[in-house]
């Protein structure tokens, strides 16, 4: 009744998709919401983007004057979007909407930036304020900080909601089912907030609620700032757990020794800034040492019991020599064939050092002074006794060798396999027996890393960022010289690895395998680019000084 006096109007606003729901009511109500008399508001567009920066900067007294070229660039910018390619990469085109408020974020920048006397905003201006990443970012931290202080809600759970749940693997917006006090993991008391600031958005369907991020255009800033922000704040157990969770939670990467120490302390002294995946972390990490240690055990009773079987075994040997007089020509001849047999391993081992030194194969004379060694104790232990050979190697060895660092003794339960100097000399990183690499400090001997392998070899870049190391399985592993964090795998070869070097510029690397191939790599990207093939298994390789 109240619509029928001609001079009263009523104005409904409502989503398009709710105007059907009108039907039954059509009747009671003049012009039956006829399509001559809707108006559909449309999503900001680039021409309504690029009139909402000009038109109020002009309304200014006096005058400002957006630039046309400026203001089409910004509003191309804040449309860009991701799209899939039919080949399944990512790509960025140009989308068909503005989001109002990131227009409003970098348009407050440049309004602030902007000196008293200039009354023009051309593209020099859009370049002062930085690229609209930056001001995204920024209005990104400064709405996730805000709101955390609001809510008392940890920053880093925020981003973490945000990153892990509404943003893909493949680099896409993600969504999340609003529930009743939480959503995937987070209070809806913190999310609402975040709708309140446009950096989200809560969209109704088929009655529910989703929440998104408010655009495509935010994915890349709000990735870039989350990675720096856990960069300056995490400790060393929460980046590597989560490197740990992102790869899919790989034994490789759990911690060891000093490090899962630290990260035990650290834990200890922040319980509450712990999240779950970081427990996991560290529950492997624990799990891993105890496997370790009962494995370590159960090798050393291994050991005992075949001590005390050889013994049993030498007792009855003895017994029965005195028993038998007979025996003892034998034994004479026994003893006589292994001396014979210790000089072979002693010449053999001899010629396995000069061969190394005359091919260079370790530049720092470690392998040859430990072969040469090892050829001169297999007959000084046993007789007190040096072969000719053995003596000439160990002595052109040490010759050769261009200077010693003592480390700390009884770091490597076995075999030392390699060593080579970092190229500022200020670390040496060494490969041994008991299937590990170390990192070493030349000035105070102290052990700085652990890799774990198993290693044969190791060595540094030319400009000391990694280290490459080769060892059995067929792979070379690419680490990082500073967080001992694995960087790269170069896998192809079928048989042990023996060898890798670097290229003089650092930009490939070159394998030696026991399959029979040599094997040259990029180093920034891991792809093989050149195979040789030989006839017998290679020792080593390495590149002229030219490169």
């Amino acid at each position: 009744a109240v619509l029928r006096d001609r001079n009263r109007w009523a104005l409904f606003s409502m989503r398009e998709e709710f105007v059907a729901a009108l039907d039954p009511y059509l009747g009671p109500i003049p012009a039956r919401f006829d399509k001559g008399r809707r108006y559909r508001l449309d999503l900001l567009g680039p021409d309504a983007a690029r009139k909402a920066m000009q038109r109020p900067a002009g309304d200014q007294e006096p005058p400002v004057a957006f630039t046309d070229t400026a203001a089409r660039q910004l509003a191309d910018d804040l449309r860009r979007v991701q799209v899939q390619a039919p080949d399944g990469t990512l790509e960025t085109v140009e989308g068909t909407f503005v989001e109002p408020v990131q227009l409003q974020v970098v348009c407050r920048q440049l309004w602030e930036k902007l000196a008293d006397d200039d009354l023009t905003i051309d593209v020099d201006d859009l370049r002062a304020v930085g690229d609209v990443d930056a001001a995204l970012r920024a209005f990104y931290a400064e709405t996730v900080a805000r709101v955390a202080a609001e809510q008392q809600v940890s920053e880093r759970a925020i981003r973490a909601w945000i990153d892990g749940q509404l943003i893909t693997e493949s680099g896409f917006r993600g969504q999340v089912l609003m529930g009743a006090e939480t959503s995937q993991g987070l209070a809806n008391a913190a999310i609402w907030p975040l709708v309140d600031a446009h950096l989200l958005r809560a969209e109704q369907r088929c009655g529910a609620t989703w929440f998104e991020l408010a655009h495509d255009r935010l994915i890349g800033p709000v990735r870039s700032d989350n990675g720096a922000w856990a960069a300056a704040t995490l400790s060393m157990l929460q980046r590597q757990a989560a490197l740990w969770e992102q790869q899919k939670r790989p034994d490789g990467l759990l911690l060891r020794d000093a490090a899962l120490e630290q990260a035990e302390q650290w834990a200890q002294t922040h319980a509450t800034d712990i999240l779950p995946a970081e427990d996991d972390f560290l529950k492997a990490c624990r799990a891993a040492r105890q496997r370790y240690e009962r494995e370590h055990q159960q090798v050393r009773r291994i050991r005992m019991l075949a001590l005390f079987a050889a013994a049993v075994a030498l007792v009855a040997v003895i017994a029965a020599i005195f028993a038998i007089m007979s025996g003892q020509q034998a034994m004479v001849e026994k003893e006589r064939a292994e001396a014979q047999s210790r000089r072979a391993r002693a010449g053999e081992l001899a010629a396995h050092a000069q061969a190394a030194l005359d091919a260079n194969v370790d530049p720092s004379g470690g392998l040859p002074l430990i072969l040469a060694s090892e050829a001169v104790l297999t007959t000084w232990q046993i007789d007190r006794t040096i072969t000719v050979n053995a003596d000439a190697a160990l002595r052109e060895a040490i010759d050769a060798a261009p200077r010693f660092v003592t480390l700390p003794r009884h770091r490597h339960t076995g075999t030392v396999l390699s060593a080579r100097y970092s190229p500022d000399g200020a670390f040496i990183v060494t490969t041994g027996g008991d299937d590990t690499a170390r990192i070493w400090d030349t000035a105070t001997g102290a052990e700085v890393l652990q890799l774990t392998g198993p290693f044969l070899s190791a060595t540094y870049s030319p400009d000391g960022v990694n280290i490459v190391t080769a060892g059995g399985g067929g792979l070379t592993l690419i680490w990082d010289a500073a967080t001992g964090e694995e960087v790269r795998r170069l896998g192809g070869h079928t048989s042990a690895v023996l060898s890798a070097e670097y290229s003089p510029d650092g930009a490939f690397i070159i394998t030696a395998s026991y399959d029979q191939t040599a094997r040259i790599w990029n180093a920034a990207t891991g792809v093989e680019v050149r195979t040789f093939r030989s006839h017998a298994g290679l020792l080593s390789a390495a590149y002229s000084p030219d490169g």
